[in-house]
């Protein structure tokens, strides 16, 4: 249904583009179990029609958001996916509900927040759908609407829930629900009492943690929070309250409160002097300003801003015990959501914070407190404003910073920039670290360093004997990259490099270096090495066989200059992911039987003089009780590498892809590829006849053919 793109290092997924055959016309198969339409915004394109939706009666994924159907009518026919367990209808584009909807009674995920210039009807046919799990309203609904919502008690997330709608009371019985959104309309007569005791709430104030008024909630000049009041309090935001000029905290309010923020209260005299009691407010030094200045809707890349949030005192000291920066990156992010500094977005199936964008009431003329503690400026590429073109002078300053836990100096700096930071000994990320304008010597000191990208430049004379001396204290190095473009590349003799980082797992060369060290020279606990533009003379693989624990190999962008490798017998035994990008000179590849027994994800690009896959793959490689996956691109293989590949038991994912494959005609094999359930073939421009004889590839359930120009027709055997 995509074509997707993996970044050549993580091996994880980057991009994926919507493929052309996904076309209402071509969607004909009546097995299909999920459907992922996309509508680019700015084109005009097909509209769905019920004799579309009525041939996937097997479909259990549908998400049709921002779509458009023909008469604006969402089709009755959807009634008839009885196996739908998701179903999206997020900003489609349709002023009609059908009452079939009630046949739909498996759905565990309904989006019904659909994009409309009308209110929408919506029949009552959601209370059948009892398993729902997730259920988004319509923003506006027709003033006839009226759902009974009271059997959904599997219910853990419901949005834009009206009272005019739906009845209050109904929500008594959803006991599940961990997210809800209330909209208070029309004569509902719905009342604090009511929607207090339909959540089972007597008193909001008793079990309030987090209380924000923003944007003139109040319009009066007084506040005044009683005594023993907000028991549970811990989050207060006051923004935007024009009028209010006074503030009372009676004494044994508030007295879990920790973190404070007050912005464009201005006509608010004086912080009140009930605040000098609560200790956990003072011991938080509460943040009355924001810590950022992004542009409206401007995308923050959570792991890059949770560093910057060290300086804020968020979160807690309490929250390290002993644990980096990063460890705590996700805690970073949850403090300041929860202090209505950010609004964050998480990932729907790992939970982790992914993104976070600044709140509206950070702008430039609101920022003129003197106390401010934080300010991240953010240009935008397309924008006209400062910019930086000429190599930077870094003034000698940083040496006195000595509290530093990460640090990323500029890509180019001035000839006359020479940078002392011996004292940066509490540093753990060191990004950009470049032998031409620091001290090499200097990073001997550096014993808590996890992460260090190093650049060699000009002429530092610094050597592999200098730098190998120079991490050898470093016990707690995790990753290490060294990059040098230069033509001689480091110099000295390959021996004298000797990485002693024992906890050392990933490593990335890029150096000239026409000789790898002995792998005795390697760290024993390596566990993912990335060589390119190293141009060895010798083949690497000896050498990196013999590291037991590697379980990522890349050899990119040069890495190798001979034309053969070899992998060994027994070599490689935890090795799960090989890469080989751009080894343009490679000829040929040789696999012995027992090497690379875990071996599962295989990815080959631009080894355009690989005449073929090795014949050690039809061995023990890939052979593991679990799913696998070759990808193969510019590859220019002159042999069908079919007969090879129909040999690997548990293949399950194969993608030939941007001329991998430079003959005309495959054959996939009788009993071959027993277990492969995906199947691409893209941009093979040569390929003309596809043969798939009987038995083969007999569990697969998904291809895509893209960009065979030449291919005459799809094989029988299908």
């Amino acid at each position: 249904m995509v074509i997707s793109e993996r970044d050549g290092r993580t091996l994880r997924f980057e991009k994926c583009y919507l493929h052309d055959m996904m076309r209402e016309g071509e969607i004909n198969n009546p097995k299909l179990r999920a459907l992922l339409l996309v509508w680019e915004s700015a084109k005009e394109g097909w509209k769905l029609s019920g004799s579309f939706l009525a041939r996937l009666k097997t479909l259990r994924v549908l998400d049709l958001s921002r779509a458009k159907f023909h008469g604006e009518k969402l089709p009755s026919d959807i009634g008839k996916l009885v196996h739908l367990r998701y179903l999206s209808l997020y900003k489609a584009r349709f002023t009609h509900l059908p009452s079939s909807l009630r046949n739909l009674k498996l759905l565990l995920y309904l989006s019904l927040y659909v994009f409309s210039k009308t209110p929408i009807y919506v029949p009552n046919v959601l209370k059948d759908m009892r398993e729902l799990k997730h259920l988004s309203l319509p923003g506006r609904m027709h003033e006839k609407t009226k759902l009974e919502l009271g059997n959904l008690v599997n219910l853990e997330s419901l949005e834009y829930f009206s009272t005019e709608h739906c009845y209050a009371s109904d929500l008594h019985g959803m006991t599940r629900l961990e997210t809800l959104s209330i909209y208070v309309k029309g004569k509902s007569g719905c009342n604090m009492e009511t929607l207090s005791s339909s959540l089972h709430v007597s008193s909001f104030g008793e079990v309030l943690s987090e209380v924000s008024l923003g944007a003139r909630a109040f319009a009066g000049k007084r506040i005044v929070c009683s005594g023993n009041g907000f028991p549970k309090l811990e989050h207060l935001v006051l923004t935007q309250q024009l009028e209010l000029e006074e503030w009372k905290v009676e004494q044994g309010s508030m007295p879990r409160l920790h973190t404070l923020i007050i912005s464009q209260c201005e006509n608010l005299k004086e912080l009140p002097h009930g605040l000098r009691t609560l200790y956990v407010l003072k011991r938080m030094s509460s943040c009355v300003n924001p810590p950022a200045q992004f542009p409206e809707d401007h995308a923050i890349d959570v792991d890059k801003f949770s560093y910057h949030l060290v300086a804020e005192g968020i979160p807690k000291p309490s929250y390290y015990d002993g644990a980096s920066v990063r460890d705590v990156a996700e805690g970073y992010v949850e403090e300041l959501t929860k202090r209505n500094m950010v609004i964050s977005e998480r990932d729907g199936r790992t939970l982790r914070f992914e993104k976070c964008y600044l709140h509206d009431m950070m702008r430039e003329g609101e920022i003129n407190n003197p106390k401010l503690r934080a300010l991240l400026l953010v240009w935008e590429s397309a924008k006209e404003g400062w910019k930086l073109s000429a190599p930077i002078y870094v003034p000698n300053v940083f040496k006195d910073m000595r509290e530093l836990k990460y640090l990323s100096l500029p890509g180019r700096m001035h000839e006359k920039t020479k940078l002392e930071l011996g004292n940066l000994v509490n540093l753990e990320s060191l990004e950009y670290f470049s032998t031409e304008h620091c001290y090499v010597s200097e990073l001997h000191g550096m014993t808590r360093l996890e992460t260090l990208s190093i650049y060699v430049k000009g002429k530092s004379g610094c050597n592999m004997e200098t730098l190998s001396s120079s991490l050898h204290v470093s016990r707690y190095l995790k990753e290490l990259s060294i990059h040098d473009r230069r033509d001689h590349g480091l110099t000295g003799d390959a021996g004298e490099f000797v990485l002693d980082c024992v906890n050392l797992n990933k490593l990335n060369l890029s150096v000239y270096m026409p000789k790898l060290p002995d792998g005795q020279r390697f760290p024993c606990r390596l566990t993912s090495v990335t060589l390119s533009h190293c141009c060895l003379e010798e083949d690497p693989m000896p050498v990196l066989a013999k590291l037991l624990h590697l379980s990522e190999v890349s050899l990119v962008a040069r890495a190798f200059a001979g034309k053969r490798i070899v992998c060994s017998g027994n070599g490689f035994p935890k090795l799960e992911h090989l890469v080989l990008t751009q080894q343009l000179e490679l000829e040929e590849w040789k696999v012995e039987q027992g090497s690379m027994p875990r071996l599962h994800t295989l990815i080959i690009s631009q080894c355009e003089n690989l005449k073929e896959l090795p014949h050690g793959l039809r061995l023990k490689i890939l052979q593991q009780q679990q799913n696998t996956s070759v990808t193969l691109s510019h590859c220019c293989l002159e042999e069908d590498p079919m007969p090879v590949l129909a040999k690997l038991l548990h293949l399950s994912e194969v993608s030939l892809v941007a001329r991998a494959f430079a003959g005309k005609r495959i054959v996939c094999s009788g009993n071959g590829f027993p277990k492969l359930e995906h199947l691409v073939l893209t941009q093979q421009l040569e390929l003309e006849e596809w043969k798939v004889e009987q038995g083969s590839m007999p569990r697969l359930h998904t291809l895509i053919i893209s960009q065979c120009e030449n291919l005459k027709e799809l094989p029988h055997g299908l």
